[in-house]
């Protein structure tokens, strides 16, 4: 008898449906392709500040993409190719049930 669990990674491709360009600080470009994440707007730096209408998103990558990656940091950039917008990665951090993410603030 056959496992129903073989490749059981394909049937999650479809929320891998935005492509996006990872830009590192030394200025190479790598296209990839995310689940994409909303997760509001971002937080004031300090109490004394504004409300800022700055949007936060967390990337989650295919397994292929991982060792890539989880080598982002500070500095990187995101671009949202199907909207045009532009991120600065906070930071990649290992998630235990949806892999390597990347939490992003809009430029």
């Amino acid at each position: 008898m056959q496992t129903p669990w073989t490749d059981i990674e394909d049937a999650f491709d479809v929320f891998f449906n935005e492509t996006i360009a990872v830009k590192t600080p030394d200025g190479k470009s790598t296209p990839l392709r995310a689940a994409v994440f909303t997760d509001g707007m971002g937080d004031p730096l300090t109490d004394d500040m504004l409300d800022t209408q700055r949007e936060e998103i967390t990337f989650v990558f295919l397994k292929d993409d991982w060792p890539f990656v989880k080598t982002l940091k500070r500095g990187a950039t995101i671009t949202r190719c199907l909207i045009d917008k532009t991120y600065a990665v906070s930071e990649a951090k290992l998630d235990n049930c949806l892999g390597w993410c990347v939490t992003a603030r809009e430029k």
